[in-house]
């Protein structure tokens, strides 16, 4: 299946800053680049999205022959955002207990395509009384922006 997300026209970008900046974003792409990265510490990503506790219990990550795995209790993780709809829009995460990734580097990119279960991206916007839900079976992640491929076009967050 071709996903849109080939043509960043047919994202809806996200431009506001979340509420951890834009740094971390390609602070995790030097880390995933890194040719030695064999094992990136559950703290070291905590601190990186500036987050005090997980409450996924999520494990370290590790990656291996081009796989990463990791592993916690199921759970949702959310971020409470303003949008040009709500000040207090979520955006939301259900990570499996069991997540398994299958990396692709090259020089520019780093994709992400899970095996088995996938990541539940859920939105919830008050003011429309409305809350829409899509699976994450790709991520894109360079040192410019984050791509989310869905099945009918992406989501993008540029952070320059």
């Amino acid at each position: 299946m071709r996903y849109l997300s080939a043509s960043p026209n047919y994202c809806f970008h996200v431009t506001e800053p979340w509420h951890f900046g834009e740094s971390p974003f390609k602070e995790l792409y030097r880390l995933f680049q890194a040719p030695e990265s064999d094992l990136i510490s559950a703290m070291k990503l905590r601190d990186l999205f500036k987050e005090d506790n997980d409450p996924c219990y999520r494990s370290d990550t590790i990656i291996k022959n081009n796989f990463l795995s990791n592993s916690g209790r199921g759970c949702t993780i959310k971020f409470v955002h303003p949008t040009s709809f709500s000040n207090n829009s979520t955006i939301g995460f259900s990570i499996p207990p069991d997540l398994f990734v299958e990396l692709l580097k090259s020089e520019k990119a780093v994709h992400f395509t899970t095996i088995g279960l996938p990541i539940i991206l859920r939105f919830k916007i008050p003011d429309l009384k409305k809350t829409t839900s899509a699976n994450i079976n790709k991520f894109i992640l360079t040192q410019e922006y984050a791509r989310i491929p869905l099945e009918n076009g992406c989501i993008q967050y540029n952070f320059r």
